[in-house]
């Protein structure tokens, strides 16, 4: 009987070992990230499990990120969980990225070419990243600030690319280069995918839980993300944007005694409701594609 509770024992751990390193990101080894300009944002999107290193335990941050891989990546950020099929020609319902370009989709960011095509092995370019970072954001049309003409490569910039790269420049997701360039057309690097979105997205909320001190209250710089349901912030001064997205579902999000200096974003949220008490939101826009419409209660202050 001893020996047959042993054997039960030694296959409850062996479960519990193997449970713990499938929910384990796979780290990259700093190896060819220490030094690099990049260094935090990469190490801080590592921890998050939000992108990968590559099986020889090096993170290659000056390679190029496909279309696909930035998707993924992305939609990892955001929670989305939500897909529908879609209809590119070529990407298979077998390739491994099929899924993230169904979520991608379905959460209204991406619609391919004219062709019907993805090309999910493309590098993708600054300037889609910008339109992409546009449409997630739901980022504002600055016609009268035009601070991309001030770039020495502005004649490059696409017409149809211009607003986009325009707002993301202004909302401080996108910066030029050292020789005042802003190269719209080049292929965006893994480092410099990571820092473009880690500006945008800022402080990442990815796990339900409380967030914020108990008394007091704190400063948070930058804009402040929340994909997950379950999410409740309190005592807070949020520098910048506040960001509830897709990756709520039709969950919960709590607001108590939360200050938004720049525009809070809905995105999801249903019949759980989105609770702000004693908060000031300044600027609030809904804009939810699917699911239930959020059900936004305003308590005790709020403004």
């Amino acid at each position: 009987m001893k020996a047959r509770k042993n054997t039960l024992v030694n296959i409850l751990l062996v479960v519990i070992l193997m449970l713990i390193s499938i929910a384990m990101p796979v780290f990259a080894q700093t190896s060819d990230i220490t030094g690099h300009w990049a260094a935090a944002q990469v190490n801080k999107w590592l921890e998050k499990g939000f992108i990968r290193g590559y099986e020889d335990a090096t993170f290659k941050p000056d390679n190029k990120i496909t279309r696909a891989e930035f998707v993924a990546v992305l939609n990892l950020a955001l929670g989305l969980t939500a897909k529908n099929a879609t209809a590119f020609s070529d990407v298979s319902s077998q390739a491994w990225y099929a899924g993230d370009v169904e979520k991608a989709t379905t959460a209204g960011y991406i619609s391919g070419y004219e062709d019907g095509t993805f090309k999910p092995d493309n590098p993708i370019t600054r300037i889609e990243v910008a339109k992409i970072l546009s449409s997630v954001l739901k980022l504002k049309n600055y016609e009268a600030v035009a601070k991309i003409n001030g770039y020495q490569d502005a004649d490059n910039i696409p017409l149809w690319g211009k607003e986009y790269l325009n707002s993301a420049v202004t909302e401080n997701c996108f910066q030029g280069y050292p020789d005042n360039t802003i190269r719209p057309l080049s292929n965006i690097s893994r480092a410099e995918a990571v820092t473009v979105l880690y500006q945008a997205l800022g402080t990442v909320y990815n796990v339900a839980g409380t967030y914020g001190p108990e008394k007091d209250s704190a400063s948070i710089k930058g804009n402040v993300t929340v994909s997950s349901p379950g999410v409740n912030i309190r005592n807070a001064k949020i520098e910048g944007n506040l960001i509830l997205t897709a990756g709520v579902g039709d969950g919960n999000v709590q607001l108590d005694n939360v200050n938004v200096t720049g525009r809070t974003l809905i995105r999801g949220g249903g019949a759980n409701s989105v609770i702000i008490h004693n908060s000031n939101l300044n600027e609030v826009l809904v804009d939810k594609d699917f699911g239930e419409a959020p059900r936004i209660i305003a308590e005790g202050t709020s403004v």
